[in-house]
């Protein structure tokens, strides 16, 4: 008999935290917790995520119910506000955004036509690992320059925009691209679609201040080159995470610069090691398995 083995997925989300960190990859991936109180700023992406898979999916299957798409999104937000998971006042501003958001955008299901929503796919690289994504949107174009064209949208929920060099510097929508063309897929182009949440005077009167979509149309070499990279770090991984835990934890080096470890998730354990005391109790009375952004990217 054959022993299989499923190879380890390894998404973009644990490639750039590894590359940030390996402290910190160590506790989310190797360790797989994650804080048992969600940052304000994860909670807005989580959710928001998951209004317009809501809205979007109603309009995957009849893009008339316009009505229905926005009250399903609404239901979502209010599960949150039920359960009391997270911040009050960022869920009534979050609401107060993709509402605008859906007048702003009213007419998308003339602009393309939806094919998928939240569609996880992996791309195998070796034995070991593979490449693991979870789209936000896949579109097929009806009007405008790229018409016919399939074209992948990645939501974002961001303070301030992206600029240039944050668009050129995107990784995440060339691999996304390179794994649906692995799945037999023509796709040439991605979407990353931006809702503003900073309120400010002139993005209340204008919501053209608050909502931007850019075109991301990486060429080949770039797919290529970026896949390499995401091949190579997902070797680091495999070797570091195939030492045995505590191997791992003992090698898995810190950082230590304010502009990655302000705003850190682990940091508290992470400042207690390096104390040489011990995070037992800490890590059952304040952390949690880690459930999301496993097989596919963190939003």
């Amino acid at each position: 008999m054959t022993n299989t083995i499923t190879p380890k997925t390894i998404s973009n989300s644990e490639v750039s935290s590894y590359l940030t960190c390996q402290r910190k990859h160590y506790y989310a991936h190797g360790l797989g917790i994650q804080p048992k109180t969600t940052s304000v700023s994860l909670s807005r992406g989580v959710i928001g995520h998951e209004m317009l898979a809501e809205y979007y999916s109603v309009l995957q299957e009849d893009p008339r119910n316009i009505i229905v798409a926005r009250n399903r999104a609404y239901d979502r937000l209010d599960q949150h506000a039920i359960g009391g998971n997270a911040d009050l006042p960022m869920l009534v501003e979050l609401r107060q955004l993709v509402s605008f958001y859906f007048d702003f955008h009213a007419d998308d299901t003339k602009l393309f036509d939806i094919l998928e929503v939240e569609k996880y796919y992996k791309m195998p690289l070796n034995q070991e690992y593979q490449y693991g994504m979870r789209l936000d949107l896949l579109v097929q174009m009806k009007t405008g320059p790229y018409i016919g064209e399939k074209i992948i949208i990645d939501h974002k929920f961001l303070y301030a925009f992206p600029d240039a060099s944050d668009i050129m510097l995107n990784a995440q929508l060339p691999k996304y691209i390179a794994t649906l063309r692995q799945n037999g897929m023509d796709v040439k182009r991605g979407m990353l679609n931006t809702l503003r949440w900073r309120v400010t005077k002139a993005n209340t009167e204008n919501a053209i201040e608050r909502f931007k979509r850019d075109i991301i149309t990486p060429t080949d070499i770039e797919i290529r080159n970026i896949m390499k990279d995401q091949v190579l770090v997902s070797e680091r991984i495999t070797h570091d995470m195939g030492m045995g835990i505590k191997a791992y934890g003992e090698t898995a080096t810190r950082v230590l610069n304010k502009m990655i470890c302000q705003n850190c998730p682990f940091q508290s354990p992470c400042k207690t090691e390096l104390m040489g005391e011990d995070i037992s109790l800490m890590l059952q009375t304040d952390f949690e398995k880690n459930t999301y952004g496993y097989g596919g990217d963190n939003k």
